[in-house]
């Protein structure tokens, strides 16, 4: 019997909202949090809310941790 290995872009869509996959996305891209915030129109509260968030989820330390999970 073979053992579903799942993808890290498969674990990610099951643990991160649609949003936090946006805000993923965009810190992968280099993007400062200022950045984020005017490109998806929300505040920079909120933008730090979810990153924090993606942090929490995804048990990792810092932004480029989060961001290779996503480059995977």
């Amino acid at each position: 019997m073979h053992q579903r290995k799942d993808r890290p872009k498969d674990i990610l869509k099951e643990a991160l909202t649609r949003r936090e996959i946006e805000v993923l996305s965009l810190v992968a891209e280099g993007r400062s949090n200022n950045d984020i915030s005017q490109e998806l129109e929300i505040s920079l509260h909120t933008t730090k809310s979810h990153i924090r968030n993606i942090l929490t989820k995804l048990q990792v330390h810092d932004r480029a941790s989060a961001a290779d999970l996503l480059k995977a």
